[in-house]
């Protein structure tokens, strides 16, 4: 009888996604040598809890996706904005434009980024994004409207080149435009 009221309450439970066929099988055969319908059951809500847990954490993992493809883009706002603002900024006589930390760091980072395109390295922030979405395009919100902004089809030579360049304009701005040396 337990056996019978197993079988089909896995079954069921199968049916709706909470137990895997591979685990039905073989709790019903622990059933027929002499299992307890009581272990059974507890059997039952152990899948379902793992299930709720692997739920979980897939929507922990896609969260953290995001807020790292979100910091990607604030760099990729910082390196395309700092050499914009650094720009506007001189010809309005702006004096934080010639911050020496804002410069350097800014040369800093797209330096790095130019760098990677060079020796054929992926973005490392790209890489821990696809790792924790397990190669799944993004679905929240947030995830695709920031990945349509920051993501473009061309070929590499086409976005190394851009990096390249950005980085020497960045150069050719820090010589044009020298960050304010404190005063002694």
């Amino acid at each position: 009888m337990p056996a019978q009221m197993l079988t089909q309450s896995l079954h069921m439970a199968r049916e709706l996604g909470i137990v895997e066929e591979r685990d039905e099988r073989a709790a019903y055969l622990a059933t027929r040598a002499g299992g307890n319908l009581g272990g059974d059951c507890a059997l039952r809500g152990v899948h379902l809890f793992e299930r709720e847990l692997r739920e979980a954490l897939c929507h922990a993992w896609a969260m953290m996706a995001d807020l790292i493809l979100v910091v990607h883009f604030l760099i990729v706002l910082f390196i395309v904005g700092g050499l914009l603002s650094v720009w506007i900024g001189a010809a309005a006589g702006w004096r934080w434009v010639r911050n020496p930390w804002f410069r350097y760091l800014h040369l800093g980072a797209i330096a790095f980024v130019a760098a990677e395109a060079l020796l054929g390295v992926m973005c490392p922030l790209t890489v821990w994004e696809d790792a924790l979405r397990g190669g799944v395009r993004a679905e929240s919100f947030v995830g695709r409207w920031v990945r349509y902004f920051l993501y473009y089809e061309a070929p590499e030579w086409v976005f190394t080149l851009a990096y390249v360049a950005w980085t020497v304009a960045t150069l050719a701005t820090l010589r044009l435009f020298p960050p304010r040396q404190r005063a002694a």
